[in-house]
């Protein structure tokens, strides 16, 4: 893959519009969810992930069930390198 991450997610939103039943479907919310991750957007990171891996479950690759456990922590850290929350 190549280009810049800001044109992965209208492309693949795109793709899942023209067909959004189709047997991809799990593979663009992937790929969605890898630009957002490497966005730092790691709430929107995790919940496409886990639409990815309800989208073709069986064909998931292994690497999302994986990296959905290893996120919480990765959240953890920006959230206490921000320092304390104001609400």
């Amino acid at each position: 893959m190549t280009g810049a991450i800001a044109d992965v997610v209208p492309l693949e939103e795109r793709a899942i519009r023209l067909d959004p039943m189709g047997p991809f479907g799990g593979g663009h919310y992937q790929r969605i969810g890898m630009a957002e991750l490497f966005q730092s957007h790691l709430d929107q990171a995790v919940s496409l992930f886990e639409k990815a891996r309800t989208a073709h479950a069986a064909r998931q690759s292994e690497w999302v069930y994986q990296a959905i456990p290893g996120l919480p922590p990765l959240m953890r850290s920006k959230e206490t390198a921000a320092g304390p929350r104001t609400h």
